[in-house]
């Protein structure tokens, strides 16, 4: 499992890189992509420490959200530091080491979020993260609303994600 920062970090360097920065409302879905698919690519391993929880918008990791709200819907081009120091920020942001064996696996799949989803437009990724059938959507009919920071646990995830991988693997 690995620091929700590194996976975030990994996210916002690739937009840089490729000169198609992020903003937070984007990286948040690529997140939750990210780690809806990694339980069912991976046997149900978390890829990340963080909750996925409710939020008005859709699913969020607040781990993220409080760290760059500051931000509003500015591209992201700074890597997240794990601890606030104005002194060594960069040094102490969590990244994945691509010479890393685990890591590269990653990364790899990691670079295929990015291509399914990152093209996507924030409108389109945000209503299809509320649309029926979502863990998000069934929460919201469970308890009539959905309360913010309500979390979104593996198992609802897996049961959204699992038919979703079935689906493709029969295009194959």
């Amino acid at each position: 499992m690995y620091k929700v920062e590194a996976i975030a970090n990994y996210f916002i360097e690739k937009g840089v890189a490729v000169d198609y920065p992020l903003n937070q409302i984007i990286l948040q879905k690529l997140l939750y992509y990210a780690y809806g698919w990694g339980l069912v690519m991976s046997d149900r391993e978390k890829l990340f420490d963080a909750p996925i929880q409710t939020y008005a918008c859709g699913p969020v990791i607040f781990k993220i959200y409080h760290q760059l709200k500051h931000l509003g819907m500015e591209e992201l081009e700074d890597p997240i530091p794990r601890f606030r120091s104005f002194i060594f920020e960069n040094l102490l942001a969590p990244r994945l080491n691509p010479k890393n064996k685990r890591d590269k696996r990653v990364i790899i799949f990691l670079d295929a979020i990015w291509r399914e989803y990152s093209g996507l437009s924030p409108i389109y990724l945000t209503a299809s993260l509320l649309a029926e059938g979502t863990p998000w959507d069934k929460l919201k009919k469970k308890y009539g609303r959905v309360a913010n920071g309500t979390n979104i646990d593996d198992q609802m995830l897996i049961d959204y994600f699992l038919p979703l991988k079935k689906k493709q693997e029969q295009l194959l």
